[in-house]
C-alpha cells in the first residue's frame, strides 16, 4: 500500500472512527443500526449479526480498494482499518465473532471468559478508541520518516541526524537544533541540508554555509524530512540560472543567486528554471547536458524531480 496510502489528517481519523462502528450495521439494536434502520434491517435479515459484515475478508477488500487511483478512494483504508479493529475487539467479547465469514463459519473468541469484555461496555469503547489512536500514530510516524526519525526527535542525537540525512537521498531536508559556533556562542537553528563535503554534512543558513566540525558542532539536533525533492542539474562548462541554486564545483559547495554563473552539479528547489549558457569564451554549442531550447533560444532544464 504505497502509491495511494494517505497521509494522516483529522479527516483520516474521522474515517477510522466511522469504520470502527460500521460492522454493527448488521445489528438492529446498535447505535448505527438505530440511526440507519432502513439499511440495518435488510442487512441483518440477509447476513445475520457478527457474521459476514464482521468478517475480515470484507474489510480487507475495502482496504485493497484504497489502492485504486480514484479520487478519495485512499480514504477507504482508514474505514477498513477502523472496521478491522472493531472485528478484532469483538473477538474479546463473550460470544465471539465469525471473523472469517463467508470463507469459514467458525466462531473465534480470544482469551478466557474472565478476561473478555461485554458488548457496549466502556471497556469495549475504550479499546476501539485505543486501536484508532494506535493506527493513527503508526501512520503519523510513517509520514514523519519512521521510528528512527521519531527516536531522533526524542533523543536529539546528532549522529542519528547525520545517518537519516544521508538516507534521505534526494529529499529536501532541514536540520533543527542547537549549534555551537567555534567562537563558543550557541544558536537555535533551522538549516537546509545541502549535501556533503569531505564526508561531513553541509548546511545553508539563508546567508552562508556551515559545515559539521569545521564551523562548529550540533549539541543536539533532529532531521525534518519534507515531501519535496531536489532538482539536480549537471552542467558542462558554465551556465547562468534564473533561480537560486547550490552547486558543487571543485569539491566545494557554493551558492548562486539568480543570474550568477554556475558550474558542476547544481541543486535547485524548483523545476521552473531557465538556463542561459555562458558563451564568454566564444563557444556557441550548448554547454549543459540534457537541455533543449525554447522559441526564444533559451535553454530549458529537464525536470529531474519526482514528487
Amino acid at each position: 500500500m504505497t502509491a495511494y496510502l494517505v497521509t494522516t489528517t483529522p479527516l483520516c481519523v474521522i474515517m477510522c472512527v466511522i469504520g470502527s462502528i460500521l460492522p454493527d450495521i448488521d445489528n438492529k439494536g446498535s447505535y448505527i443500526g438505530r440511526l440507519l434502520p432502513f439499511i440495518s434491517h435488510p442487512i441483518n435479515r440477509r447476513f445475520g449479526h457478527r457474521k459476514t459484515i464482521h468478517g475480515r475478508p470484507l474489510w480487507l477488500f475495502v482496504c485493497l480498494l484504497s489502492l485504486l487511483p480514484i479520487s478519495h478512494f485512499n480514504l477507504l483504508i482508514w474505514i477498513g482499518l477502523g472496521a478491522l479493529s472493531h472485528c478484532f475487539i469483538d473477538q474479546m467479547n463473550k460470544p465471539g465473532v465469525q471473523t472469517w465469514m463467508p470463507i469459514s463459519n467458525k466462531t473465534v473468541v480470544l482469551f478466557k471468559r474472565a478476561w473478555r469484555v461485554y458488548n457496549g461496555s466502556g471497556q469495549e469503547y475504550a479499546l476501539v478508541f485505543l486501536f484508532c489512536v494506535v493506527i493513527w500514530a503508526t501512520y503519523e510516524i510513517r509520514d514523519m520518516g519512521g521510528m528512527s526519525i521519531l527516536v531522533n526527535r526524542m533523543s536529539g542525537a546528532h549522529k542519528i541526524t547525520v545517518v537519516e540525512a544521508l538516507k534521505a537521498g534526494n529529499s529536501v531536508c532541514y536540520v533543527k537544533g542547537q549549534w555551537r559556533h567555534n567562537a563558543g556562542s550557541l544558536e537555535d537553528v533551522n538549516w537546509l541540508v545541502i549535501g556533503t563535503q569531505k564526508k561531513k554534512l553541509v548546511y545553508w543558513s539563508g546567508s552562508r554555509f556551515y559545515r559539521d566540525s569545521q564551523d562548529g558542532i550540533f549539541l543536539s539536533s533532529y532531521l525534518v524530512k519534507t515531501k519535496k525533492r531536489w532538482t539536480t542539474l549537471n552542467i558542462k562548462g558554465l551556465a547562468t540560472l534564473s533561480a537560486p541554486a547550490w552547486f558543487l564545483s571543485g569539491g566545494k559547495w557554493q551558492h548562486a543567486p539568480p543570474g550568477r554563473t554556475v558550474a558542476g552539479t547544481a541543486r535547485l528547489l524548483t523545476t521552473a528554471v531557465e538556463i542561459q549558457p555562458d558563451n564568454f569564451l566564444g563557444r556557441k554549442n550548448d554547454n549543459t547536458s540534457g537541455t533543449h531550447r525554447d522559441a526564444d533560444g533559451m535553454l530549458l532544464m529537464p525536470v529531474d524531480r519526482h514528487e
